[in-house]
């Protein structure tokens, strides 16, 4: 093509192919991986038997018609394979995980307590969560009311609660406050207070 000297050609845009990586590196032994005679060694035991990867390391190759993109069901993979690798060699050491995706940050298990999937009331759409126990920071209980404290509390209705239309269904917000009768009657009053209404 005929360009004047200071112009640049301008390529044509195509599809492309976007490239992922996500790796781990140690202060120790920089990228976290077995060395060549450790992954020998792997290799002449049962497939069964090996470590299920040799490096921290992850290359995907996200967008259409390739692999779905980065997500946290693939972080966690990917650090429980990390997990295994650095423990086969660093034998004696502790290791702390930094992450610097911020998306990470914020990623939960499916059933994790989390108010984002939650109703304010019993029953609907929202999933099922798994129990909790009140920890020891929780507020102590009115006088006249037992403390909650190291209290195991469960997230669905029993199946032989009384009310028949609350068996087996999933509690909203509010019901996982009334049962926690220190809290409930704290942020009540609050709400009370400010003149609003729950």
């Amino acid at each position: 093509m005929w360009l004047a000297e200071d112009h640049q050609p301008i390529q044509k845009k195509g599809n492309g192919w976007v490239v992922h990586v996500s790796n781990f590196i140690s202060e120790t032994i920089r990228r976290i991986k077995l060395s060549e005679d450790q992954v020998a060694e792997q290799l002449t035991l049962p497939a069964e038997l090996h470590l299920p990867a040799f490096e921290a390391q992850k290359i995907i190759y996200p967008g259409k018609g390739f692999d779905e993109w980065w997500n946290l069901p693939q972080l966690v993979k990917q650090l429980k394979h990390t997990i295994k690798v650095f423990g086969h060699t660093q034998l004696d050491s502790v290791v702390i995980f930094v992450f610097d995706r911020s998306s990470a940050h914020e990623g939960f298990v499916e059933d994790a307590l989390n108010v984002n999937n939650m109703n304010m009331g019993h029953g609907g759409k929202q999933r099922k969560l798994h129990n909790k126990v009140v920890p020891p920071s929780n507020p102590e209980g009115a006088p006249s009311k037992e403390g909650t404290c190291g209290w195991v509390q469960k997230i669905c209705f029993p199946d032989d609660h009384p009310n028949l239309a609350l068996r087996g269904k999933v509690k909203g917000i509010k019901n996982i406050l009334e049962e926690c009768k220190s809290i409930w009657d704290k942020y009540t009053t609050t709400c009370m207070e400010r003149g609003m209404m729950l």
